[in-house]
């Protein structure tokens, strides 16, 4: 029998943001916002992890340079880490790496290009065990997943106003590993796993077509 999910539960986020603009041309904005969890009648014993009480905080930067009309550069960086206090079972922290570059380039009204490149890192930590009380079949196990991204596209007004056209291709590669230790002398015996590899291509074919300069369909 499964042990009841958390009915409710309330996370509080706060934090600022802050723009800066030293020149005309230039944009740098940094946020922060740290959010708190709570997780009554959580249960360790129903191994919903997800569930659990958590604390999260994530900082934010993000720069824009447009040294001409034609063309705009933007970069930008995130991390996210996340912990979870007082929880023997289960997810212990996970923490995110998320770092991305791109441009615009517009070389006339009616068309534009862009392209991005964004890396994705994922660290994690669990710790199972067969039960709470039982440390010789516990083990740990630590997580890293990676995905490199990269998208090329452009926007065509085929009517000015009216009809537009989106393309955009997108190729990401990904590689996840996990690897097992502990459990002394227990029974399944911790081992690392074989690593995941994914390859996604994925291309998008869009057209909108603009009924009122506030309401469109696509």
């Amino acid at each position: 029998v499964n042990a009841p999910t958390v009915n409710n539960s309330n996370e509080f986020t706060v934090g600022p943001t802050f723009d800066l603009k030293p020149l005309p041309w230039t944009l740098f904005r940094l946020a922060y916002k740290h959010s708190w969890r709570d997780a009554p009648n959580y249960d360790q014993l129903d191994k919903k992890f997800f569930e659990a009480k958590r604390s999260r905080g994530r900082v934010s930067l993000f720069s824009e340079i447009t040294p001409s009309e034609t063309l705009s550069l933007h970069a930008g960086f995130e991390f996210t880490g996340e912990t979870y206090p007082g929880t023997t079972l289960g997810t212990q922290n996970d923490f995110n790496y998320s770092p991305s570059i791109g441009l615009v380039y517009a070389p006339a009204e009616w068309i534009k290009f862009f392209a991005d490149y964004n890396w994705d890192r994922s660290d994690w930590k669990l710790d199972a065990r067969a039960t709470i009380t039982n440390s010789a079949t516990a083990w740990t196990s630590r997580g890293r997943d990676q995905v490199n991204t990269v998208t090329l596209g452009s926007d065509v007004d085929i009517i000015p106003g009216l009809l537009g056209l989106k393309l955009q291709y997108g190729y990401s590669d990904g590689v996840s590993k996990v690897s097992a230790s502990g459990n002394a002398g227990g029974t399944p015996r911790a081992s690392n796993y074989p690593s995941i590899i994914n390859r996604w291509h994925e291309f998008l074919v869009r057209l909108e077509y603009n009924l009122h300069k506030n309401v469109g369909l696509n």
